[in-house]
């Protein structure tokens, strides 16, 4: 068994990558997968991977409600509890430090079980995966909304812009790498439709008078409870991408293939912004990608 630990802080893209580390890891083993999940309805990042048509093997996702902070697992005396009953004796592979770089994790083999935690968020992790981990990814409701049948029907390319959080952290990447990316898609797709999705309105109103004069831009605005959900699949809906250093919008282009353009920022401007979360550019972004360079 694979036990795959997800924190209550895990954003969806962080989760994203966790899963399909430990299916990765479930694929080269035979083995079914255990979701401990530390997330809960009253989270800023509840828990998504259930929304997804996952694998058979995944045979359980445990959940553990404990103490009001569930970001701190050494807190939470139900994650003890599970842990000593379930994973004491397990192998382990945990990434002590996040980093977008990816390493080699050895364990003993001795026990059947292992216990995985960690981002993992680099494709080198799955990538031999990548058109199993494409058939899950994919939300157990069919949201069959305008903006995605729109991106279907036309040379689409999904611009996310992600602001936020990323500003306030400082890991905002440049808006100029934006305007940039723009113009460089165009000299790849001929008629492009930009599906803007952003949660800053400041950005958003850059962004429309950039193509004021234009029928280029589609603003992607999606209300209710859904709308972090729904507008992701918007972006995966897309044929075409430019994407920031969000996992969010990475994985929007990882689950499109080698289909269409992915744009990214600069070596440059990615270390600029990531700083000494950083790790390795190329682990992070695939070699088929395009920069603005």
């Amino acid at each position: 068994m694979i036990y795959l630990y997800i924190p209550g802080h895990s954003g969806f893209g962080n989760q994203l990558f966790m899963y399909a580390k430990a299916y990765a890891l479930a694929e080269e083993r035979d083995e079914d997968i255990t979701i401990i999940n530390l997330t809960t309805e009253d989270d800023n990042h509840p828990f998504m991977l259930e929304r997804l048509k996952l694998d058979q093997r995944v045979k359980k996702i445990h959940r553990i409600d404990g103490l009001k902070n569930r970001y701190l697992k050494s807190l939470n005396y139900r994650f003890w509890d599970f842990y000593r009953q379930h994973i004491r004796n397990c192998d382990k592979i945990v990434e002590k430090e996040w980093s977008r770089e990816y390493r080699e994790y050895f364990y003993n083999g001795d026990s059947p079980n292992l216990y995985v935690e960690g981002y993992f968020e680099s494709y080198r992790y799955f990538d031999q995966y990548q058109e199993k981990i494409k058939q899950q990814f994919v939300p157990v409701d069919d949201f069959q909304n305008e903006f995605v049948k729109q991106a279907r029907e036309c040379n689409s390319v999904a611009l996310h812009i992600r602001g936020g959080d990323f500003i306030q952290l400082g890991r905002a990447i440049d808006k100029k790498y934006y305007f940039d990316a723009i113009k460089k898609m165009k000299e790849f797709i001929k008629d492009p439709k930009f599906f803007l999705v952003t949660m800053e309105p400041t950005v958003r109103d850059m962004i429309q008078e950039y193509f004021k004069d234009t029928d280029e831009l589609v603003v992607v605005n999606i209300n209710g409870a859904d709308k972090d959900f729904q507008e992701w699949n918007v972006l995966c809906s897309c044929r075409n991408h430019i994407i920031s250093n969000s996992t969010y919008s990475w994985w929007g282009a990882y689950l499109n293939g080698d289909n269409g353009v992915v744009i990214t920022p600069t070596r440059e401007q990615y270390l600029t912004a990531e700083k000494e979360n950083a790790g390795k550019f190329e682990d992070y972004y695939k070699k088929s990608w395009l920069t603005v360079e």
